[in-house]
């Protein structure tokens, strides 16, 4: 019973905030709704002269990506960076050939991750579903119902 009680007191504190959260949406929607029309034609050339930029920037970077001839190009109110947003990697090959077996411990095996989708791939759905851990990471989404 103190379940249902903690479950009834969070939704009554959560109601009021949100349907004011709601009357406010709509309003704000109506004005994008508004601006929309005036911001549409300015996006879409913020957009075409983005990919512009991006495509001039891009030239100089090596085919290796190791080196970039221009990182950042600032004109006083506006900046277009070069960003590597790459990551470094080490085959799972690579990785078990390069320790010997006797150095194996759990410090090691922390070291590697098995991504799900090829595991279907390769073991039974029930050897996959026994071995997965499903790591929790909650969010709050509030939006307007359709």
């Amino acid at each position: 019973m103190p379940a249902m009680n903690t479950a009834t007191r969070i939704i009554k504190s959560v109601e009021p905030a949100l349907a004011e959260w709601e009357r406010l949406k709509q309003r704000a929607l109506k004005l994008e709704n508004e601006a929309a029309l005036k911001l549409d034609p300015l996006y879409e050339r913020m957009a075409t002269l983005e990919a512009t930029i991006g495509a001039r920037l891009k030239v100089g970077i090596s085919a290796d990506g190791e080196t970039v001839a221009v990182s950042q190009v600032d004109c006083g109110g506006a900046v277009a960076e070069v960003k590597d947003n790459g990551c470094r990697e080490i085959s799972a090959e690579d990785f078990l050939r390069a320790v010997p077996t006797a150095k194996r411990n759990a410090t090691f095996y922390s070291c590697l991750k098995v991504l799900i989708s090829p595991t279907d791939k390769f073991l039974p759905a029930a050897v996959v579903k026994k071995l997965a851990k499903f790591k929790h990471k909650h969010s709050v989404n509030v939006r307007l119902k359709k």
